[in-house]
């Protein structure tokens, strides 16, 4: 189920992205020496740092990517039976330069509709089809954020993968209990909180004819309870993208009316 991962055209884009006020003054650079580090900057929970890195899979940068006014984005693999994908980014010393392009970790979106214990084997995926949080990368040190597919697939030996519904906080994430049906659902693991941030899900509108009833719901970690709001669109042409303004740390799905 895993999908190439396509990089977008962010601050001076590459497959690892390392943002650096003296190394690439053409992304815009840092906005100001530690006088400036209060403003606009999302506090990061320093003792949660390694514990979020090893979560993610990520590992803190060396070199230019550690240096001041700095982030680097990956996309960390993981070992072992379960199969899903991860955009992770990490800034060692902190990055300033709130009025900058925003910052996207996604994951590739699927449709789960219906799908109970088994599903095949994913079919073509447009590269504009993801989801996850959009936010201004105004980072304080140490801080790390990752989005993963909350949807932990298992290969069967028959082919195939069997689905569960898996987070950071739950093994069993109670996706029955959301109203309608579940579409497909990240989970953002943080040790801050970033400003004016966007959930979002975009997806072709071949897939989701009426975005009638369409609703991103959110599941706090210590919640059993869901946060349902009626998303926001946006018509993209062949493509819808659902919204919300969020950026808690938690589970996000997208649900639209139905069965699942």
């Amino acid at each position: 189920m895993k999908n190439s991962q396509q990089c977008l055209p962010l601050c001076c884009s590459a497959l690892i992205l390392v943002a650096t006020a003296t190394l690439l003054p053409g992304c815009g650079g840092g906005a100001g020496g530690p006088e400036q580090q209060q403003a606009g900057v999302a506090a990061s929970d320093v003792a949660a740092y390694a514990a979020t890195l090893a979560y993610c899979g990520s590992q803190e940068p060396g070199g230019s990517g550690a240096s001041a006014d700095s982030f680097e984005v990956t996309w960390p693999t993981h070992s072992g039976p379960t199969d899903y994908d991860v955009n992770a980014i990490v800034s060692p010393a902190g990055y300033i330069n709130p009025t900058g392009p925003a910052q996207r970790l996604q994951v590739d979106i699927h449709d789960y509709r219906g799908a109970k214990d088994t599903v095949l084997k994913a079919a073509y995926i447009e590269p504009a089809w993801k989801m996850g949080i959009a936010f201004q990368p105004a980072l304080a040190p140490k801080s790390v954020a990752c989005v993963a597919s909350l949807g932990k697939l298992t290969p069967i030996p028959k082919g195939g993968y069997t689905l569960a519904w898996r987070s950071k906080w739950a093994s069993a994430v109670p996706v029955e209990r959301v109203p309608g049906a579940v579409f497909d659902g990240f989970e953002l693991v943080s040790n801050f909180s970033p400003a004016n941030a966007t959930v979002f899900f975009v997806m072709a509108k071949s897939r989701i004819a009426s975005t009638a009833g369409a609703s991103i719901c959110y599941l706090a970690p210590t919640s059993q309870q869901w946060d349902c709001a009626a998303a926001s669109v946006n018509d993209l042409g062949t493509n819808w993208s659902f919204n919300r303004l969020s950026s808690q740390e938690g589970v996000y799905v997208l649900t639209v009316p139905g069965i699942g």
